[in-house]
C-alpha cells in the first residue's frame, strides 16, 4: 500500500510504477479517482501543501490501534496466532514509520 500512498501523493507519474504484487491495489481506479477530483473542483492530495505530513498523521493513526485488533468481534473471529502476528506486524509498521519521519536531534 505504500506503492498508492507514493502514486497519490505524488499526482500519479505516468507510467505507474511496476511493483512486485499489485493484487492489493486497483490501479486505473485509484488513478481515475485521482484525474476525478479536478472536475469535481477538489483539491488532488499532490497539490496540498504539505499534504505529506497530513497523511502521514492519518496513517499513524490508522495503524496504531488497526480494526482487527481494536473490535472485540474481530478478536473473536482470530486465533491466538493470528492475533499476535497481526500485533507483531502493526509494530513493526510503526517503527518503520517512526524511522522513517525520525529527525536527528543532533543536527546531522
Amino acid at each position: 500500500m505504500l506503492d498508492l500512498r507514493e502514486a497519490v501523493l505524488a499526482g500519479f507519474p505516468n507510467p505507474i510504477p511496476v511493483v512486485a504484487d499489485r493484487s492489493e491495489v486497483q490501479w486505473d481506479l485509484a488513478k481515475a479517482w485521482d484525474q476525478e477530483l479536478v472536475p469535481a473542483g477538489a483539491a488532488r492530495p499532490h497539490t496540498i501543501p504539505r499534504f505529506e505530513e497530513i497523511a502521514d498523521v492519518y496513517w499513524l493513526q490508522d495503524n496504531i490501534m488497526p480494526f482487527e485488533l481494536d473490535s472485540p468481534i474481530m478478536r473473536k473471529r482470530k486465533t491466538a496466532e493470528q492475533l499476535k502476528a497481526a500485533r507483531e506486524e502493526t509494530e513493526s509498521l510503526i517503527v518503520r514509520f517512526l524511522e522513517r519521519t525520525a529527525t536527528p536531534s543532533d543536527g546531522q
